[in-house]
């Protein structure tokens, strides 16, 4: 029996002896030579059991010694992932909440723009609704000046009116010929100067039509305006005829027509 412990605990410390560092190998070769021995010396064999004790323990506290090691790097790494992750959360909700205040404050101006811009409309459309009033008003206001002016030179002599629609200026004088009737205004250019008479008829004869013209309409082969010629007096005709005729140049063959 002693001689199978023997046996059985020399193999034990050789499996041990195979697991050990450098300085236990050294230790293991001692104990080498101490087992060829112990087969003849009870004494030998267990000094060598007490030698094999002695690594296995040894060996045993350093694995153990790494087992807690490792076991602190593990919590180690543990702690820094769940900080990690805690981190990332927090920046994560962060980014969230800065996106929708960024959303936010677009949906926002958008919205102030398109109030602004709603009120801006309306403010036009109530300018331009105003400034259509006011022409409206200052053509009822012009249109009885002009009623108004027309009737007291309808009243007048034609005598007075004459020089006095001489003196002002043309354009006024034209305005106010055209509000008079045809056989009134003839009567007025009879009292006047020939010369001016012929220049006003000129100007009533050209004056602007204010019938609308549609677009793309082709311009008139005559011009559009009042004839007063018919209602001229003698004087007026000719002196307008001696003017146009001396305007003709040399180059006149007769078929150009003049105004």
């Amino acid at each position: 029996m002693k001689k199978v412990f023997l046996g059985s605990l020399i193999v034990g410390c050789l499996c041990v002896s195979a697991f050990a560092d450098d300085e236990t190998e050294k230790k293991a070769v001692k104990t080498q030579s101490l087992t060829t021995s112990a087969s003849f010396d009870p004494e030998a064999a267990q000094q060598l059991a007490k030698q094999c004790d002695a690594i296995f323990e040894a060996r045993k506290q350093e694995l153990a010694t790494s087992l807690l090691q490792l076991q602190q790097q593990q919590s180690t790494l543990q702690i820094l992932t769940t900080e990690n992750t805690k981190l990332l959360k927090e920046k994560e909700e962060q980014m969230k909440l800065k996106e929708s205040a960024l959303k936010k404050m677009y949906a926002d101006m958008r919205d102030e723009e398109a109030k602004k811009s709603a009120e801006s409309e309306a403010k036009l459309n109530e300018a331009k609704k105003l400034l259509a009033q006011n022409e409206e008003i200052l053509k009822q206001i012009t249109g009885t000046k002009d009623t108004k002016l027309a009737e007291s030179y309808a009243k007048m002599k034609d005598s007075k009116a004459a020089p006095i629609l001489a003196a002002m200026p043309e354009d006024d004088a034209v305005m106010i010929l055209l509000s008079l009737k045809p056989n009134q205004m003839g009567s007025i250019l009879a009292q006047m100067q020939p010369d001016k008479a012929a220049e006003l008829t000129k100007l009533i004869k050209y004056f602007p039509s204010k019938k609308p013209v549609p677009p793309n309409a082709p311009p008139p082969t005559t011009p559009d305006g009042i004839n007063v010629e018919d209602n001229m007096p003698q004087n007026a005709r000719e002196a307008n005829t001696n003017q146009q005729n001396n305007a003709v140049p040399q180059s006149f063959d007769g078929n150009m027509r003049v105004y």
